[in-house]
């Protein structure tokens, strides 16, 4: 396995659990430390667009050298049902559902995207991939 696909699957996992871990507990720290509400950056929506804008590219990069010997582009598929809910969750996510529910939005697609890239990095080290290029 090439280390950029595993350091991309890794970075990918990461910026996207980052994003649900966000969501859910900027509004707990703001309770407890109602001081960092000056920081307003971090519960705004160019935040969330910023931090899509770091997982879309590194995810679909990573997810489209999946693994040569296998042939299959199942996790591809599923990594890019994640980058649609999130791309989704971002743009209207809060106008058509509310904050509760474009959390859970998010959350979702971080889940998703994140058991993609688990998926894709188990199935290229079990077969020992070496990626030259893109495979799917």
């Amino acid at each position: 396995m090439s280390t950029l696909v595993k350091i991309g699957d890794q970075l990918s996992v990461g910026a996207a659990l980052l994003c649900g871990i966000h969501c859910f507990m900027t509004p707990i720290i703001f309770a407890l430390l109602p001081s960092l509400k000056a920081y307003t950056i971090l519960n705004s929506h160019n935040f969330h667009f910023w931090m899509l804008i770091a997982v879309l590219p590194t995810s679909l990069i990573t997810l489209a050298m999946g693994c040569k010997k296998n042939q299959k582009n199942t996790f591809f598929i599923i990594g890019l049902v994640g980058l649609s809910i999130l791309i989704f969750s971002t743009f209207w996510g809060h106008q058509l559902f509310g904050c509760k529910y474009e959390k859970y939005l998010t959350l979702l697609g971080s889940l998703i995207i994140s058991f993609a890239h688990i998926n894709n990095y188990l199935l290229c080290r079990k077969n020992k991939c070496n990626h030259i290029g893109f495979s799917c």
